[in-house]
Order: C-alpha cells, then sequence, then structure tokens
C-alpha cells in the first residue's frame, strides 16, 4: 500500500495539473483565470478551507512559530462563539492564520491545502477583496473543483475522507506532536 504522504504529493500534482489545464484552455477566452497565484495576491486566503489528515501531516512541520500563534488565537475565538451561525460566519470570513500578514504570502506554501491549490478566479482579481470593494461573487471553474472531488476520495481510499477545518486540524495535530 502506497504511504500517505506519496498518496498526497499525486493529488496535489493531480490538482496542480488541473488547474495549469484549466488556466491553458480559459487563456484567450472572454473568462480567463484572473488569479496572479503570486506572493501578495491574498485575497482567497480567508475563508473556510477542510482539509485531510495527510495534508495536515505534511502542513504541520512547517508552519512558523507567528503562524502558529495566530492559529491558537483564531481556534480561541471559533470556541467562543454562542451559535452555529456565528461559528459559520467567523470560520468562513477569517483571514488563514498561516498568512504573512507582513508579506501577504503563504507561509506552508509548497504544501498548501488541495482547497487552496485549486483556487482559481475568473472574476476580476479585485472581487477577491472585499475589504476594497464590498461584497462580491466569486466564480471559479468547475472543473478544477471536480479534480479536488477526485484528490479527496483518492485521500479517502475511495470513501468520502474525514475533512476538518484547518485551524482545528493544525491545533488537534499540534497537540498530538
Amino acid at each position: 500500500m502506497a504511504r500517505q504522504a506519496d498518496v498526497l504529493a499525486q493529488v496535489q500534482r493531480m490538482v496542480d495539473e488541473a488547474l495549469a489545464d484549466t488556466r491553458r484552455a480559459l487563456a484567450g477566452t472572454d473568462t480567463p483565470i484572473t488569479c496572479p497565484t503570486r506572493p501578495g495576491c491574498w485575497g482567497c486566503c480567508r475563508g473556510h478551507v477542510d482539509v485531510h489528515a495527510s495534508e495536515v501531516a505534511a502542513i504541520g512541520p512547517l508552519v512558523p512559530p507567528p503562524a502558529w500563534a495566530r492559529v491558537v488565537a483564531l481556534v480561541g475565538k471559533l470556541y467562543r462563539v454562542r451559535s452555529e451561525g456565528e461559528f459559520q460566519q467567523l470560520l468562513t470570513t477569517a483571514i488563514c492564520p498561516l498568512l504573512d500578514p507582513g508579506s501577504g504570502t503563504c507561509t506552508v506554501y509548497e504544501a498548501r491545502p488541495l482547497a487552496c491549490r485549486a483556487y482559481a478566479v475568473v472574476t476580476p482579481v479585485d472581487d477577491c477583496y472585499p475589504e476594497r470593494v464590498g461584497p462580491r461573487q466569486v466564480a471559479t471553474p468547475a472543473a478544477i473543483f471536480a479534480a479536488v472531488g477526485t484528490a479527496q476520495a483518492i485521500l479517502g481510499g475511495g470513501a468520502r475522507p474525514a475533512l476538518q477545518p484547518l485551524p482545528m486540524a493544525l491545533l488537534s495535530w499540534r497537540e498530538e506532536q
């Protein structure tokens, strides 16, 4: 049986390739992928990201101390909310604790979750920053989400994988180490 790290590397490549294929397919159309995917572009680095245990095992060792402090702070806020609605609102709007606020870069970019790898926007990039332009609907190509679904099924051994919100999964992983 393949090691979990090898399977994760395989599905990461699969999602990266699906994004590259979609980017090529949409280039020159009226809906090209507008995500620059460069350091400093962090508009999508917020919200609810579910991860598989193998993703957390790859990400956890790379998290720098300042990011751990942000993870702990966010989980603390999530546990202090008083309703499911408030919990979901905070979870879906919080800026990722793995984002370096000074540089606007991901502190674990090479091991970033599948959901983050697959993020691609076909609407104006400014729509990714509601603090600049107000709330807007951001559109992403369905083909990429299909690749993530397939990747998650592979990680789950063909069954629906057990996924957990990123901040809670990281904190659980850290406590187990």
